[in-house]
């Protein structure tokens, strides 16, 4: 009998609710039993770890993902790509999608070399895809975005980056206010590529032609966008109301108010909620100044585990997360 691995006395979450005391066994590389440990009975050859008082839960899958580790997707190599995969594996990331700025000095060359890692063994976390972050974004909600990272629409561009991308490319986030959008997200949908909206001014009429047209998520919400009013809901609301857009949020502490991540699962429960890092290279360091996407950034201690990212010269603006 091959060795069996078990993973005993923790609270195994699973999809309808949380068994306590439970028992993990995996033989082969696959789970072929969950128990409650009064069920279980081990074996001799058993390699057993003690879970008790931790959770055990399937991995995490990180579809907003820049680095981590002092790894940036931004150089494109094996090393920083594998690392980076490493690095998040570490805290329980199974799967990510490569997030990089499409900046228009850098994304001929980056985009095939991204291109190339997804599929390939890591070492760590799978590399399922990437998620391009523009360009076709709204300067005024750019953020932390540098301008270079940044154009209007154009049919020769996008044609482009996704032929760089060479079928790995299952995200954009593009903004839907914007002159040309709507054609592009409606080419994305025709094409299986999640046509995401973010970093945009929408009024709630764009975004209602931007689901028309095939667009069925939302970057990092509520950061980068058009906020709710109450005499225009601009994306923030219609996504908090849409029941055809799922959401990503940062839940680091810092990106939204707690108060704020338990509205948006009232309102889009969990099926349409998607927790994201959107970390950078600085994750794992300590605090100080740094230099990140080409850009000074200042990481600070808080309460949280996590720390807050900010510009240097600008810390009202947040630069991703170090979750």
């Amino acid at each position: 009998m091959s060795e069996r691995l078990v993973l005993s006395g923790g609270d195994i979450v699973l999809g309808e609710g949380v068994m306590h005391d439970g028992v993990v066994v995996i033989e082969g590389g696959k789970i072929n039993g969950i128990f409650h440990i009064s069920e279980f009975t081990s074996c001799e050859s058993d390699r057993i770890i003690d879970c008790s008082e931790r959770f055990i839960c399937p991995g995490f899958i990180d579809i907003h993902n820049q680095g981590g580790g002092g790894f940036t997707v931004m150089d494109g190599s094996r090393e920083h790509i594998f690392g980076l995969a490493k690095i998040h594996a570490a805290h329980g990331t199974s799967g990510l999608l490569l997030t990089p700025l499409i900046e228009r000095n850098s994304y001929r060359s980056l985009l095939p070399e991204l291109a190339d890692t997804v599929g390939k063994d890591t070492g760590g976390a799978s590399i399922l895809g990437i998620h391009a972050e523009g360009p076709f974004v709204n300067p005024e909600r750019r953020g932390s975005m540098p301008l270079p990272a940044i154009c209007v629409p154009d049919n020769h561009v996008f044609t482009e980056i996704l032929e760089l991308g060479d079928g790995k490319i299952v995200e954009m986030t593009i903004a839907p206010e914007l002159p040309g959008a709507l054609d592009l997200i409606l080419k994305l949908a025709r094409e299986g590529v999640v046509a995401s909206l973010g970093h945009s001014n929408a009024t709630l009429t764009d975004v209602l032609r931007a689901i028309d047209h095939g667009a069925s998520h939302v970057t990092h919400f509520f950061n980068a966008m058009s906020p709710i009013h109450h005499r225009e809901p601009g994306l923030a609301g219609a996504a908090l109301y849409s029941t055809e857009l799922t959401v990503e949020v940062i839940a680091d502490g810092f990106h939204i108010h707690p108060w704020m991540l338990g509205l948006i699962v009232q309102n889009k429960s969990v099926n349409l909620t998607c927790l994201i890092t959107d970390a950078m290279s600085v994750m794992g360091f300590e605090d100080g100044i740094y230099e990140s996407m080409g850009q000074k950034v200042k990481l600070e201690s808080s309460t949280l585990e996590s720390g807050r990212l900010s510009l240097a010269d600008d810390p009202a603006v947040l630069a991703g997360s170090v979750l």
